[in-house]
């Protein structure tokens, strides 16, 4: 539930902002997520996650280990999952968010997303933007 729940407000981020968003999840691990986007809307969102943040670890470890108790007990077992995942820099993180970013650029570009229907969506959306209002 809390995966949700942050996620949701990632999505929420990346489309109400530069479409990509990097950020910490509710665990305190890096995920990175971006919007993409046809006719001015959001038509789903391509993301990636569960990464230590170098930097961070030691903090990290203890927010991630607190976040896991509550589903296991066995804080063996909870520094035996922390070891498993996967640690990188700052910087490799961003770099890799851009990455992500171009080939989600790239895929609305050549088209090769697309909402398949007789344009209801967008007729929706157009109505909704154009009779909304805000008291």
């Amino acid at each position: 539930k809390l995966c949700v729940i942050s996620d949701n407000e990632a999505f929420k981020s990346s489309k109400d902002g530069d479409f990509l968003h990097v950020y910490k999840c509710h665990a305190g691990l890096a995920e990175a997520v971006f919007s993409l986007i046809m006719n001015d809307i959001v038509i789903g969102y391509i993301m990636f996650g569960q990464i230590l943040d170098k930097a961070d670890k030691k903090a990290d470890k203890y927010k991630f280990i607190k976040y896991l108790s509550t589903y296991c007990d066995d804080t063996e077992e909870c520094e035996r999952i922390f070891s498993k995942l996967v640690s990188k820099s700052d910087t490799q993180i961003k770099a890799a968010a851009k990455i992500m970013e171009s080939c989600a650029c790239y895929l609305c570009v050549r088209e090769l997303v697309k909402v398949y229907d007789d344009g209801i969506i967008f007729r929706l959306d157009s109505y909704i933007n154009n009779n909304i209002t805000i008291k």
